[in-house]
């Protein structure tokens, strides 16, 4: 399959800091992934749908934020079903919330007791995250965050 897809592996550092708006040291440490790869269709997205499936029948996995991403045997949801046990050995009885505004979220939002999403820039949200028990913040990034946790814990 001949498919003109770009990675961080493939670009520079001032490319990824370009697209990404990271500063140069940042987006050096972003190249230094060890858990997945972030890429572009370089020609459009004609041929995604294709690609895709080679990621899946390879026995990787794919997921999308601002990039794609592929990756092995991991995601965010897996994670926080790690954590979750470290806590719930350590404490008992817990409580989760997730937030997350991309469908690379969904994983994790999977795994909460609270899942949240957070609007986008533009005031939309993922449409690809359909939970039964979402709760949709009403403004963008921290202050979103911000809001959503104060209802859910309360003020000090």
């Amino acid at each position: 399959m001949n498919v003109p897809v770009k990675g961080f592996g493939d670009m520079s550092a001032k490319e990824i800091a370009a697209l990404t708006g990271l500063a140069l040291t940042e987006a050096k440490l972003a190249k230094e992934r060890e858990f997945n790869e972030p890429f572009l269709f370089e020609e459009g997205e004609r041929r995604i749908q294709e690609f895709l499936k080679a990621i899946e029948v390879a026995g990787f996995h794919w997921t999308q934020g601002r990039f794609y991403h592929i990756l092995g045997d991991n995601d965010k949801g897996k994670a926080v079903k790690i954590l979750k046990e470290f806590y719930k050995r350590d404490y008992g009885r817990i409580k989760t919330i997730g937030i997350g505004d991309s469908f690379n979220d969904l994983p994790l939002l999977k795994e909460v007791d609270y899942p949240v999403l957070i609007p986008k820039e533009d005031g939309s949200y993922e449409p690809r995250i359909k939970l039964r028990n979402i709760r949709k913040a009403n403004k963008t990034g921290p202050e979103g965050w911000n809001e959503v946790v104060v209802e859910l814990i309360g003020t000090p």
